[in-house]
């Protein structure tokens, strides 16, 4: 027989041996046994662009500096003709303005324009020499309705500055029907001078 002392002993062996043994598997294998698992391909989302709008040939500024220089050289000549056809909204007024703005358009968006009327209302009921005279006592004011009026014709036909400066010329009722009827507006002589001074105003900012 086997004196206990060496069952215990061979015992304690054979434990040790296992234990090791389990530790060896146990690393062999890592923290979890998912970790040697094949793991599923994951779907790819595609983030979707929407297309984005092209970018306008030229910017507002240019556009309305370009405008200046046909209506007014500038603003060095800012007394234009009175207008004498009968069938014009403008009959019988002119404009004293570097961008052309005649009365009653400047007044119309000092009266749809809560702040401007606010701050320039007084001039809504002025006519002729007093309205001018009133005009001009706001330099700033030009540049405004000039601004405002733009954006309006932006709004109707985009940064397209032919169409604009066709608005310009025509009113933007105007301007529709005349591309309705199939007519280009960079044929028009008014929207040449326009593209031409947008040309040369490009030119020498480069």
């Amino acid at each position: 027989m086997l004196s206990k002392a060496f069952v215990n002993t061979a015992g304690n062996r054979i434990k040790g041996a296992l234990a090791g043994t389990a530790m060896t598997a146990a690393t062999m294998m890592g923290p979890s046994t998912m970790a040697d698992q094949p793991k599923q391909p994951q779907a790819q989302v595609q983030s979707v662009q929407e297309p984005s709008e092209p970018k306008p040939q030229y910017t507002k500024d240019q556009v309305l500096d370009a405008i200046k220089q046909v209506e007014s050289s500038g603003g060095k000549n800012t007394q234009h003709a009175v207008i004498t056809d009968p069938n014009n909204l403008n009959y019988g007024t002119h404009s004293s303005s570097a961008y052309g703005i005649m009365p009653v358009t400047a007044k119309e968006i000092i009266s749809k324009n809560p702040k401007l009327k606010e701050k320039y209302g007084s001039l809504i009921p002025l006519e002729g020499k007093a309205f001018h005279k009133a005009y001009h006592e706001h330099p700033e004011l030009d540049k405004i309705l000039a601004s405002k009026y733009y954006d309006r014709a932006a709004k109707n036909f985009g940064g397209d500055p032919a169409k604009i400066g066709l608005s310009w010329l025509q009113g933007i009722t105007g301007a529709k029907r005349y591309i309705k009827k199939g007519k280009d507006p960079k044929q028009h002589w008014h929207v040449n001078k326009i593209m031409n001074a947008l040309k040369n105003l490009k030119g020498r900012s480069r």
